[in-house]
Formats: structure tokens, C-alpha cells, sequence
């Protein structure tokens, strides 16, 4: 029993209050008991959960030797985009001088096909990234390699998909959002390294970079 209620106990053995008065007042502190949320306090033997901590495996280290060829290779990049530039530049001199001589006929229409190639071209080669995949299977006493690098236009991915989305096989389609990611990642200019390997005989490497 809690120490109001022997107190409002005395009171009415007492006299200073009524038996009326007295229940009217124990009911009162039933119903402020009752209304308190009940707090359970844990005990020292019950256990506590503790979060699992799951540690990620390290990221394989790439080769450095593999990332300067990745920089060798990206130095290709100047070849086609400096030949887009030249297609830009003459087409811009082509659109000038077919408005100059019959202003908006078929020639100055014409004119823009060649410019609107080169405009394109400069935008899928600026910073254009290489996929870069080595093999090696170990067959018998020998090992074999074979490597393989390819450009890959990335960076105009997003408006090739969001232009021509709705035309592409449904396999395609679905492959998108992942392509998306890739390239946002490509972004910080850091290289994207995956390792496989399947058995002792066979490993695979691809660099996108």
C-alpha cells in the first residue's frame, strides 16, 4: 500500500475526514495509478541485445601497372575527338555560306547533318571511358591472356536513354539502371575494378576507367 493511501487511512481514523470523503479519495489515486504509464525497468540478468557487426571484405587492390596502360589508353581519345572537332568546324563554315548564297534552302538544311555528327561526337568523347578486360587461363603448362579494350560512351547514355528509351528491347530497358549507376560512379574519375575468379585455372579482370 503506498504511503497516500495510509495517509488518507489515518485521516479518516482520525476524523479529519469522513468515510465518503476517504473512499472518494482512494478511488482517485486508483485512477491516477492506473491512467501512469507503467515503466518496466530491465533486469541486470536479462541480456541485451547486441548488434551484429558485419566487417566488408577489402577491395582487391589494383595493379599499377594497369592503371597507367588505363591512362594510355585514354589518350586515344584525342584522335576521334579532334576529328569531330575539324567535321564541327568545317560544317559551321558549310551552314555560313550555304544561308549566305541561297539563305534557307536544301544546302543550308543539309549542312546541319554533318554539324549536329560532330557536336555529338565531341560530347561522347570528351572524357570518353575504356572498358578494359584481361583473361587468364592457365591451360596445362602454359597460361594464356587475352586482353581487350573497347571505348565506351558513357557519358551519353543518360540522353541516349531518355530519348530513345521507349524503343529499345524490353532486355535493354531493364539493364538501364544499372548502366546509370556505373556511370554516376565513373564520375569521381576514380577506376571500377572487378576480379573474378572461378577456379585456380581461370581469372578475369575488367577495368572501366
Amino acid at each position: 500500500m503506498s504511503a497516500d493511501k495510509i495517509e488518507i487511512l489515518n485521516r479518516v481514523a482520525s476524523g479529519e475526514l469522513s468515510v465518503d470523503e476517504g473512499n472518494r479519495l482512494l478511488a482517485e489515486l486508483d485512477a491516477q495509478a492506473s491512467a501512469r504509464p507503467q515503466v518496466r525497468m530491465p533486469h541486470d540478468s536479462e541480456p541485451e541485445d547486441t548488434p551484429e557487426v558485419i566487417v566488408a571484405p577489402e577491395p582487391s587492390p589494383m595493379d599499377p601497372r594497369e592503371l597507367e596502360r588505363m591512362k594510355a589508353w585514354r589518350r586515344w581519345n584525342w584522335i576521334p575527338l579532334t576529328l569531330f572537332l575539324i567535321l564541327t568546324a568545317f560544317a559551321g563554315i558549310w551552314i555560313y555560306q550555304a544561308y549566305r548564297s541561297a539563305g534557307f534552302g536544301w544546302g543550308f538544311w543539309l549542312s546541319w547533318i554533318p554539324f549536329l555528327i560532330g557536336v555529338l561526337g565531341i560530347y561522347a568523347f570528351w572524357n570518353m571511358k575504356w572498358v578494359h578486360v584481361r583473361v587468364r587461363e592457365k591451360k596445362g603448362d602454359r597460361i594464356q591472356r587475352v586482353s581487350i579494350s573497347i571505348p565506351l560512351p558513357l557519358g551519353i547514355l543518360p540522353w541516349v536513354f531518355q530519348t530513345f528509351g521507349r524503343y529499345m528491347p524490353a532486355d535493354v530497358r531493364e539493364q538501364q539502371e544499372s548502366i546509370l549507376m556505373i556511370n554516376d560512379a565513373l564520375k569521381t574519375d576514380e577506376p571500377i575494378h572487378i576480379h573474378v575468379t572461378e577456379d585456380e585455372d581461370e581469372e578475369v579482370e575488367v577495368f572501366i576507367g
